[in-house]
């Protein structure tokens, strides 16, 4: 415990060992006893401590600046001190300053420091220094995170997709329990980014998990697991299997998700084939989701047309008019497995917007 008696000379004296000290040990001993000393009841001057602190981050030795940056925000409670650490070339530093941030959230939560914190899991370039900024915002109760949401509900808008995507990263990590928040995170489902689509049928297949309710986002993820990025369609159909499993009747369509097999392994003719059969014969779609699979059919022939001849358009046409059974067809060894799931799924969600459909 710290000696309350310590006066001003005292505790700048030990700041300069906790930073400069050559010994270990001896930073340990006196990083400790200032962080257990009694800050709001002892009479001593922050002036000296503050200016001897902003010398030390002022250096050119990054170590130094790096456990220098341990103490801000210890003595007086200004945003100015933080945004200039934070903007320190070294990542070290800028993550010691976030964990300095984090002390500061722990006592009290002040709207700049929430707001610094958010910005930080958003634009921070270092994975480690962004995960500590979570992680300070984590250890807040929900109810006091309202200042920091509009900084992270901006991120979803953000030009930048790398944005973007840590904006639904510290969405799903804090755990808001918010309908429009739930929304906003559901519209990336059509980013214009993989990465960023990706991250949105992850971050929802995770907080599905925890018993949210994503019911709205069906139609959207059940377009997007027969999108041509096969990363993406994957994530999609992960998180459309989470989601309706606790909505009866969506069960339908959770018979035509394409198994994981045909995700991990496109080269496996034997998965693909089966997927192809279980498409042909399951043509009974809910008329709420005819839009979205006329718009990814329409996505999917597009391009074919541009990227496959002639030739090999007829063909798949006179595959996808055979009977399922017959589905052993020569393209299929042929052509791309890719490319022959694609058109063929293509062709049967036309079929589907035909007057006689099945």
């Amino acid at each position: 415990m710290a000696d309350p008696k310590l006066t001003t000379t005292d505790l700048v004296e030990l700041l300069k060992v906790a930073v400069n000290d050559s010994s270990i040990e001896s930073r340990r001993r006196a990083r400790t006893a200032i962080f257990e000393f009694d800050w709001n009841n002892s009479d001593w001057e922050p002036l000296e401590f503050t200016r001897v602190l902003s010398d030390f981050l002022r250096t050119n030795d990054v170590p130094t600046r790096r456990r220098a940056a341990e103490f801000i925000g210890i003595v007086d409670s200004a945003p100015e001190p933080f945004e200039a650490a934070l903007s320190d070339p070294s990542w070290t530093v800028r993550e010691a300053t976030v964990s300095a941030l984090a002390r500061k959230l722990e006592r009290d939560c002040d709207h700049w420091a929430l707001t610094i914190a958010a910005q930080t899991a958003i634009t921070e370039p270092n994975q480690l220094t962004r995960a500590a900024a979570i992680e300070g915002l984590k250890s807040i109760d929900s109810k006091q995170l309202t200042p920091a949401i509009p900084v992270l509900a901006a991120a979803l808008e953000a030009t930048q997709f790398a944005h973007r995507r840590r904006g639904l990263q510290t969405f799903a990590q804090l755990q808001i329990d918010d309908p429009t928040i739930h929304k906003k995170m559901a519209e990336r489902l059509n980013d214009s980014h993989v990465r960023v689509r990706m991250e949105a049928a992850q971050c929802i297949e995770r907080l599905e998990s925890r018993e949210r309710n994503f019911r709205f986002a069906l139609p959207t993820l059940a377009k997007r697991m027969f999108e041509l990025d096969v990363r993406s369609a994957r994530e999609s159909a992960k998180a459309f299997l989470a989601v309706s499993k606790r909505q009866p009747e969506w069960m339908w369509l959770r018979k035509q998700v394409p198994d994981h097999q045909f995700f991990t392994d496109l080269s496996n003719k034997e998965a693909t084939q089966h997927y192809l059969s279980k498409r042909l014969t399951e043509l009974a779609y809910e008329p709420e989701l005819q839009d979205a699979f006329g718009e990814a059919t329409a996505n999917r022939l597009a391009w074919g047309q541009k990227h496959l001849a002639a030739p090999k358009l007829n063909t798949l046409q006179s595959i996808a008019n055979q009977d399922p059974i017959e589905i052993h067809h020569p393209a299929i060894k042929n052509f791309a497995i890719k490319e022959t799931v694609w058109l063929i799924s293509a062709m049967i969600d036309a079929k589907l917007k035909q007057p006689n459909r099945p």
